[in-house]
């Protein structure tokens, strides 16, 4: 937000905080777009496979979305679907990232993922 932009180039700038002859200058990172429709099926023997998945998705959004720089990674969400308690994982229509392929994408150390996961269970 800007009021945190506006503490941290406080905090930087002052002179006796840096080098007489650096500038600092803090900048928001640019957001990339990503949308991931998951489908899924799951172990009938998990019984609260719908909130494990829940709270996969919470624990993927908060590792890819918080991190400047990080590489786009919906492999890593697939991971942790699986470890819910999930048999089957797709991405369905309409999944993509920064209007392309959802798949790995490194991204630059101004840039920061930010997205939207729905999910769905399919039968096998």
């Amino acid at each position: 937000s800007a009021s945190v932009i506006n503490e941290v180039e406080e905090a930087l700038n002052p002179k006796d905080e840096r080098p007489l002859t650096d500038e600092v200058t803090v900048e928001m990172a640019s957001e990339i777009d990503y949308t991931l429709n998951v489908q899924y099926s799951g172990d009938d023997t998990i019984v609260n496979l719908a909130a494990n998945v829940e709270d996969a998705v919470e624990e993927y959004q908060e590792w890819q979305d918080q991190k400047i720089g990080r590489a786009f990674n919906p492999d890593k969400l697939k991971a942790l679907l699986y470890q819910a308690g999930c048999i089957r994982v797709i991405f369905a229509a309409g999944s993509e990232f920064d209007g392309g392929a959802a798949e790995y994408t490194e991204i630059s150390d101004t840039q920061v993922c930010s997205g939207t996961i729905t999910t769905e269970v399919i039968t096998t």
